[in-house]
């Protein structure tokens, strides 16, 4: 498995996605953000919807749906396009150090 310095080092699944996603925090998604070519990297508000994902995952134990992280972040699901164009799933969940089940 692929390795890079994250809170130590950390392991990732073939597809990219954190194999203890406790090992997160936001300088990986600022890294991984560069690695996968997100338009203008990322700050601000994108920051804040990778944070309130997790907080979400930790607190219910899921993924929240894209409608659901739209709402909670007071955006619409342009505005979550914007800074993860190539999907919720592919982009703005593997970025929070997640994966869908």
């Amino acid at each position: 498995m692929p390795e890079f310095s994250c809170k130590g080092t950390t392991r990732v699944a073939v597809c990219g996605f954190f194999v203890e996603p406790s090992n997160w925090d936001d300088h990986h998604a600022l890294e991984k953000a560069l690695e996968m070519g997100v338009p203008g990297g990322l700050s601000g508000k994108p920051i804040d919807i990778l944070v309130s994902l997790r907080e979400c995952c930790e607190r219910e134990g899921r993924v929240p749906s894209v409608y659901e992280t739209c709402r909670r972040n007071g955006i619409g699901l342009e505005e979550l396009e914007k800074p993860f164009p190539h999907g919720y799933r592919r982009r703005t969940v593997k970025l929070a150090g997640l994966r869908v089940r």
